[in-house]
C-alpha cells in the first residue's frame, strides 16, 4: 500500500502536533517493513533516522493554515498517486477527493479561538467548517483521547463508530537529574516549578501566575519556569510576570530543545499543567518518566491520561492551583501517592503500541 503523511509540521517546534507527528512516523517505520511511504514535509527538511527505499520525502511548500493548503496541496497529494493519506491533523485539504484518514486532537479553536486580524466568531466558524469537513468526509478518524472523541460526536455529530481512540505516549527514557547538563543560558536554580507548553489563554498561564503569586507568600525560595514558546499576541502574560510580587521569579526559557527537556523535567520540584482544557496532556507523562510528580487541572482529557498519578486543581480557581503546588511540595505522602501511581499509569502508553493501532487503522481502511 502507498500510504501518503502530510507531515509538513514535523518535529516539536510546532508543539503538540509536531511532536506527535514526528514519534508516530518514527515508530510506524520501525514496525512496517510492507507498505511505501510517502512524506509530505516543509521546504527542504530532512526526515531524520531512516533511510529506506520504502520512505521518500516530498517537498511541499503551501503552510499550514494557508490559503495554498486548501488550493494547492491537494494537487501536490493526488500527483502522487496515494492509496491512502494520512492527514494528522484537522485541515485536511477540501479538494482532496480519495480516501484519507485524519487525526483530531482537540477543539479548542471552539472555545478559545486564536487572536488575529479576523475576529474571533469567524475564527471559530472556520475552524468549526474545516475541521467538521475533514471528520465528516474521512474513512476513519483517529482521536488521541476518549475526551476528544466525545467531543467529536457532542460537537461535530460525528457517528461513534467512525471514531478510533490511539493515545500518544511519553518520547523519553528516565535520566539522572543533573543542572550542569542543561544548557548554560538556562541559569537554572532548585527548587523550581515547571510549567511545559506554549504560552496561550487555554493553557491557564495566567492562572498559573496568580496561583504563584499566592504560593510565594508561604514557599518563598521556588522559582516559576515557562517553558514554551511565546506568543506575541498575548502580552498580559509577561506584563504579569514584571510586576513587583512576580518580578525575578519567574523564568521564560521559550522554545525547549528535546535535548534538555529531560533534564528540565527531572530536575523540576514539580510539574504544572493548569489548562483549561488538554486533547491529551503529553507533559504530565513525561514528568512521571522522570519521577515528578504532576499538579494538573480537572479538565480535558487529564483525568482520562493521568489517572491517580496526578494532583487534581480546578483550573478556575487560583487558589486551588496554589494549594495543590503547595501540597506536593511540602507533603511527601502526597509525593509517595502519586510517584506510586506512576507505572501503572505509564504501562498504559506506548509509541509502538501506537503505530500499530495505526497501522490497524491504515489497513482497515484501504
Amino acid at each position: 500500500m502507498r500510504i501518503g503523511i502530510d507531515a509538513r509540521m514535523y518535529g516539536p517546534a510546532q508543539t503538540g502536533i509536531g511532536i506527535y507527528i514526528q514519534e508516530l512516523t518514527r515508530a510506524l517505520f520501525r514496525i512496517d517493513d510492507e507498505n511505501e511511504y510517502i512524506l509530505f514535509l516543509r521546504g527542504q527538511l530532512l526526515f531524520p533516522g531512516f533511510f529506506s527505499p520504502r520512505i521518500r520525502v516530498v517537498p511541499t511548500t503551501p503552510r499550514w493554515y494557508s490559503l495554498r493548503e486548501q488550493t494547492a496541496l491537494p494537487f501536490r497529494f493526488l500527483r502522487e498517486k496515494l492509496d491512502l493519506l494520512f492527514v494528522p491533523h484537522f485541515n485536511a485539504p477540501i479538494l482532496y477527493p480519495k480516501k484519507y484518514i485524519v487525526t483530531i486532537h482537540d477543539v479548542t479553536p471552539l472555545d478559545f479561538p486564536a487572536r488575529g486580524r479576523m475576529p474571533a466568531w469567524w475564527r471559530r466558524e472556520l475552524f468549526g467548517f474545516i475541521a467538521g469537513n475533514a471528520m465528516r468526509r474521512a474513512r476513519r478518524i483517529i482521536a488521541v483521547s476518549d475526551f476528544t472523541r466525545h467531543q467529536a460526536i457532542e460537537r461535530f455529530h460525528i457517528p461513534s463508530e467512525k471514531i478510533t481512540v490511539i493515545h500518544e505516549a511519553p518520547r523519553f527514557q528516565k535520566v539522572q537529574p543533573n543542572l550542569n547538563l542543561l544548557s548554560a543560558n538556562y541559569r537554572l536554580q532548585t527548587p523550581f516549578i515547571l510549567f511545559v507548553g506554549v504560552l496561550r489563554p487555554h493553557k491557564n498561564v495566567l492562572g498559573l501566575l496568580e496561583a504563584f503569586a499566592l504560593l510565594r507568600k508561604s514557599i518563598s525560595d521556588a522559582t516559576l519556569v515557562l517553558a514554551g514558546p511565546e506568543d506575541p499576541r498575548y502580552p498580559e502574560i509577561r506584563e504579569r510576570a514584571a510586576k513587583p510580587d512576580l518580578r525575578d521569579a519567574v523564568r521564560f526559557l521559550g522554545f525547549t530543545q528535546d535535548s534538555d527537556l529531560p533534564q528540565l523535567l527531572a530536575n523540576a520540584s514539580c510539574v504544572v499543567v493548569p489548562s483549561f482544557v488538554e486533547g491529551f496532556g503529553l507533559v504530565g507523562l513525561e514528568a512521571l518518566v522522570q519521577g515528578i510528580p504532576v499538579v494538573a487541572a480537572r479538565a480535558g482529557a487529564l483525568p482520562e491520561v493521568l489517572g491517580g498519578a496526578a494532583l487534581f486543581v480546578d483550573p478556575y480557581d487560583y487558589k486551588d492551583i496554589a494549594r495543590g503546588i503547595e501540597q506536593v511540595l511540602t507533603d511527601e505522602k502526597t509525593r509517595a501517592r502519586i510517584l506510586a501511581q506512576a507505572p501503572s499509569v505509564l504501562s498504559r502508553f506506548s509509541w509502538e503500541r501506537a503505530a500499530r493501532e495505526t497501522l490497524e487503522v491504515f489497513s482497515g481502511n484501504f
